[in-house]
């Protein structure tokens, strides 16, 4: 508490000394406004998180202070803010104008951002009463919180500054040049969950990771603007460095031996990649990325038109394992109304996505008890227990793909108080991996139709505001999981080295794709403000959606009217009450796991 008070009077004391110099001379003009006061909390540990997410909420009495200041001293022109309110929340801000020819603006600012604890209680769903040998089952699936009672939260801070700079030279055009800078700081503790069982999801650990990360960007680049009667046209470039890193060691966790819960031993060692030894998890790598972006964008007032092309190359690199990322995108639109009562837009977007496919060398210990004694999982020389598979594998990456868009919207003004909207866009992705039930290609047509209309009908003699609009989408071979799940039956084979089909054995045998996206869409909105007096309206809302896609058996529909009424006795205070229904259902195959029950 003292701490903070002195703070405060530490921050009036120079604001006052400055004001009082800056007052003596009459060639400078400053303004400035300072507001303290005292807050005070009270809240219970476990609505934290509920009712204060972003709130710092220290127990008791605290000081709290806020300033602001503007003037000139000759040419130059500032302004300022600041609010104290905690330690962890705290903002800044700053600006300079140097007759236009330097303009500098600084921020900063830091919050705290409580976060969850999942108790994991939910896993307790798949327990059960049963017995066997006159003993308990234990759970199918079971967990260990290392941390219960932990509150977990991340202080956020982020400092940015922009500095322009407007070339003072007789050119035909202007030009101005800016570098900009902006630090971003994450500090806390988070919640961190792994499988640390042998059959993976019937174990779950969860343990507290300590956050210490930081974004670093450089971003210089420059605008050069020509105008004149018969066209405006502005070219820009920009240039960007990002550093991102993680300072904090990642958490630890045990992996146990793999013994047989039965009591048959040690079978199981020979297909676990980690036991018997502490390891890291949750491990975030250092990146950094670099990005070129150019637009030129060009309008003719004579023919009310208006044309912007845009392009970007971007490439993040994974400065810990060696892999890159790269972006290109070129994007065009044209624009005009020269048409009376028409506005008219047009665009072609085109996306390539390149991430680097990684090769995965899997840990392959050999069994030491079982079937496969002195063999691994994959070696098939002593007969063949197992199915032979080889777990070493190259991750394609599913992001990669190339991406083509073109769409057309328009709007016209069919008379007074009645506008007419429309829109078209054609999409198609072309994915480098992951073919979708023999496909690669997934192709997206959206149509959209509206009317909006503002009447005054004679018995209230006040303007109603109404819309309605219809939404189609169809979608050929949307992304999907293929051979995601087994439908059918399944023949258990009885005696034999494992006597009975086996889990690996399920899952060759998977032939569902799985997916919940849609093929086709559908949408019907509708609403109406409807001003009952010069204080009092009501609205009037309903939105009908449904999605399906036959092939997978996936349905989804949803319908949802609402009711909402607005009164305001005075100028300064309204008061606003709404009644909300949603009725859905979906329809959807499901995969139940294994070990889940």
């Amino acid at each position: 508490m003292i701490k903070k008070i002195g703070i405060c009077l530490m921050v009036f004391v120079c604001i006052l000394f400055v004001s009082l110099s800056f007052s003596e001379e009459n060639n400078k003009d400053v303004n400035i406004k300072v507001k303290t006061g005292i807050h005070g909390v009270g809240v219970d540990g476990k609505t934290k998180v509920k009712v204060g997410e972003y709130d710092v909420l220290d127990t008791g009495v605290n000081p709290d202070v806020s300033f602001s200041l503007d003037g000139r001293i000759e040419n130059t022109y500032f302004s300022g803010e600041a609010t104290y309110y905690e330690d962890d929340d705290q903002q800044y801000s700053g600006n300079i104008d140097m007759q236009r020819y330097v303009t500098e603006e600084f921020s900063y600012y830091r919050f705290y951002h409580w976060l969850d604890h999942d108790p994991l209680t939910n896993l307790r769903a798949a327990a059960t009463n049963a017995k066997e040998g006159g003993k308990v089952i234990p759970p199918l699936v079971t967990y260990t919180d290392l941390e219960p009672s932990t509150e977990y939260g991340i202080m956020r801070s982020e400092m940015e500054s922009k500095t322009t700079v407007r070339v003072p030279m007789d050119l035909p055009f202007e030009l101005k040049a800016f570098f900009n800078y902006r630090k971003e700081m994450r500090k806390g503790r988070r919640q961190a969950l792994t499988m640390g069982g042998k059959c993976s999801a019937c174990h779950v650990v969860s343990n507290g990771k300590v956050i210490n990360e930081h974004i670093e960007d450089y971003n210089p680049g420059f605008v050069a603007t020509f105008r004149n009667k018969s066209v405006h046209a502005s070219f820009s470039y920009e240039f960007l460095d990002r550093k991102f890193g993680e300072d904090a060691l990642a958490p630890e966790i045990y992996y146990d031996d793999p013994v047989h819960p039965g009591g048959k031993g040690y079978i199981f060692d020979d297909r676990i990649q980690y036991q018997d030894a502490k390891l890291p998890y949750n491990q975030l790598p250092k990146s950094r990325k670099f990005s070129h972006k150019a637009k030129l964008n060009t309008y003719i007032p004579s023919m009310s038109t208006g044309m912007f092309l845009g392009g970007i190359y971007s490439r993040t690199e994974n400065e810990e394992q060696d892999l890159q990322f790269n972006l290109k995108s070129i994007f065009s639109r044209l624009s005009s109304s020269i048409i009376p009562g028409l506005a008219m837009n047009v665009h072609f977007r085109w996306l390539d996505l390149a991430n680097e496919s990684i090769f995965v060398d899997t840990n392959e210990p050999t069994g030491i008890a079982g079937p496969n004694a002195g063999h691994t999982y994959a070696d098939p020389s002593h007969g063949g227990s197992y199915n032979a598979n080889d777990p070493d594998f190259v991750r394609d990456s599913a992001m990669s793909r190339k991406q083509y868009e073109v769409g057309f919207d328009a709007a016209y003004l069919l008379m007074k108080g009645i506008t007419l909207r429309g829109s078209y866009l054609w999409k198609q992705i072309e994915r480098d991996h992951y073919y979708l039930s023999g496909e690669n290609e997934t192709e997206e047509h959206r149509l959209k139709l509206g009317i909006n209309a503002r009447f005054t009908p004679p018995i209230i003699k006040k303007p109603i505001r109404t819309s309605l609009s219809y939404k189609y989408q169809s979608i050929y071979a949307p992304f999907a999981n293929e051979n995601a799940a087994f439908v059918g039956e399944e023949s258990t084979i009885a005696g034999g080295p494992f006597n009975g089909t086996q889990y690996w054995e399920l899952q060759e045998m998977r032939n569902k794709t799985l997916t919940n996206l849609p093929t086709r869409r559908d949408e019907i909105r509708f609403d109406t403000t409807i001003p009952i007096l010069d204080r009092l309206s009501i609205t009037g809302f309903y939105r009908f959606m449904k999605e399906e896609n036959d092939s997978v058996g996936w349905k989804n529909w949803t319908h949802m009217p609402s009711i909402s009424l607005w009164y305001a006795p005075f100028d300064k205070l309204n008061f606003s009450m709404s009644y909300l229904y949603r009725h859905g259902k979906t329809t959807n195959p499901l995969c139940v796991p294994i070990y889940d029950g």
